[in-house]
């Protein structure tokens, strides 16, 4: 055997073990790129369920804040409510005052007045509710 066909074994007997490192490492690189794309759908899945769960947090902070706003005007129509309320309040205390010195000023003025009923009992029992009211 000659130098040549010596290295034209070596040569075959290197291509086929190149042949089979090459089978190996693309064997090892498709059980590499299936666990890695399950590893990414695993991970797309609960990108999808996290999305979703983000979608459904902020549909529930919408309703939360469109309450918040509904509180709001409700606390701010009760408000003026009650500025009102008070407002009539002091009206109708103003006008009970008023009326308080009106009937106050008409005993004095019946008192002194010669104006008598002809029955002095019921007059004076009138005089006296009067007074009643006043002092009420």
């Amino acid at each position: 055997m000659s130098i040549d066909e010596i290295l034209t074994i070596i040569n075959v007997i290197m291509s086929f073990a190149l042949v089979i490192l090459i089978f190996i490492s693309t064997r090892q690189n498709i059980r590499f790129s299936r666990a890695t794309n399950a590893n990414l759908d695993i991970l797309f899945k609960r990108y999808q369920l996290m999305s979703e769960n983000v979608d459904l947090l902020q549909k529930a902070l919408i309703q939360v804040q469109k309450g918040e706003v509904a509180n709001a005007k409700s606390i701010n129509a009760i408000a003026r409510k009650m500025t009102e309320l008070h407002d009539l309040v002091i009206e109708d205390q103003t006008r009970q005052d008023q009326d308080i010195k009106a009937l106050a000023t008409l005993m004095s003025g019946l008192k002194t007045s010669s104006y008598r009923s002809r029955n002095d009992k019921q007059f004076n029992d009138a005089l006296k509710r009067i007074a009643k009211l006043v002092k009420e």
